[in-house]
Order: C-alpha cells, then structure tokens, then sequence
C-alpha cells in the first residue's frame, strides 16, 4: 500500500534499525548527509528529546565513524 511504502522510506526503529536504514539509504542514493526528524505530529516534547538524545549517543557516532572512515579514502 501507498502507506506502507512511505512509511518504509521513514527511518524508524531500534538504534541498530536506524543505522542500517540510513546505511541502505546511502548505499542506493549515495547521500552523504542525514537530516533526523524525532517528532511527529503531536508527540510530548520530552519523548521527542528522548528520542534524539538516543539517536545522539548510540548512531551519530557510528555515522561520524563511517564518515571519517570515508574521508580517510579520499584522495588527498
């Protein structure tokens, strides 16, 4: 269904889900930057701050680290 299609092209889930998605996302469009959206509709303020703060601290390092990895390959 359209929703289903839509809501996959969302990143979503635990951590390790995100990570993935956003990794399979680069591999098919080669994006090289990431805009998180942690609130939707009318989500609490304070879950939509606990979800960028996990965001924060268990993927954004992963994505600095594999951004850094890349840097590190490109020719100088």
């Amino acid at each position: 269904s359209v929703i289903e299609f839509f809501v996959n092209l969302q990143v979503w889930g635990t951590p390790k889900q995100c990570y993935e998605k956003i990794l399979e996302t680069r591999r098919r469009i080669g994006n090289e930057s990431f805009v998180g959206v942690f609130s939707y509709a009318g989500m609490p303020w304070d879950e939509a701050e606990r979800n960028m703060r996990l965001f924060a601290r268990e993927v954004l390092p992963a994505l600095r680290k594999l951004e850094q990895q890349s840097a590190a390959r490109q020719p100088a």
